[in-house]
């Protein structure tokens, strides 16, 4: 598997600018301003599932979401991002990537027939 990286920013509260990077073994955001922190690392036996926002005309935006089995939900948004859903994808299966639930899908599922 080879790494992509590239400028991201995280949404964990505020909004920060930083390099996402996806390697064989990990996921890993470096924050641009050092004071910030360090870097986030996320193994990948701890992400369970990736959701992708996409538009009404069924393009990928360059907004995804990570959800760990910790039960929480990390945003991102890159303009790299379909090379970041690829490699994810590729390494988490594509069973456990969705679609971003919208406000309007929550209001029309109870009538969609089953």
């Amino acid at each position: 598997m080879e790494t992509v990286a590239g400028e991201a920013l995280i949404f964990m509260g505020a909004m920060e600018r930083g390099t996402l990077s996806v390697r064989a073994d990990r996921i890993e955001f470096a924050f641009k301003n050092p004071r910030t922190g360090t870097n986030l690392v996320y193994p990948w036996e701890l992400v369970s599932g990736l959701e992708i926002h996409v538009t009404s005309g069924k393009k990928i935006k360059s907004d995804f979401s990570l959800l760990l089995a910790t039960q929480t939900k990390i945003h991102f948004s890159s303009k790299k991002a379909p090379d970041f859903i690829r490699q994810i994808s590729d390494k988490i299966g594509h069973e456990n990537v969705m679609r971003e639930p919208t406000l309007l899908s929550g209001l029309t599922e109870p009538f969609r027939r089953k």
